[in-house]
């Protein structure tokens, strides 16, 4: 697709501009530049590379592990507030309240 001078003045009407008539080239060729960067980007293979079972040179991003779970009354002996047996955070931004 190649903008042309009926688009970028649709353009310029949607955005409520005023452009000059080299402002509008420059539009043009720059919308034309934007576009073809575009159809580079749609044309390009973008399935994850399959990898082969067993391929043990690939570490995944996580650890497949459960997280060990802690005990909430250690974890809450250091709240400065609990409120129904979760942390009470003090509101940090706003008004002081006196």
């Amino acid at each position: 697709m190649k903008p042309d001078r009926e688009l970028i003045l649709k353009l310029e009407g949607l955005g409520m501009l005023r452009l000059s008539e080299p402002e509008r080239a420059e539009a043009e060729e720059k919308l034309g530049e934007i576009i073809s960067y575009c159809e580079q980007l749609c044309a390009l293979d973008a399935e994850a590379p399959s990898v082969p079972e067993g391929d043990v040179s690939v570490c995944p991003l996580r650890r497949d592990m459960p997280a060990v779970k802690k005990e909430p009354d250690k974890l809450l002996k250091n709240a400065a507030e609990i409120i129904n047996g979760c942390f009470s955070v003090p509101e940090a931004l706003g008004e002081a309240k006196e």
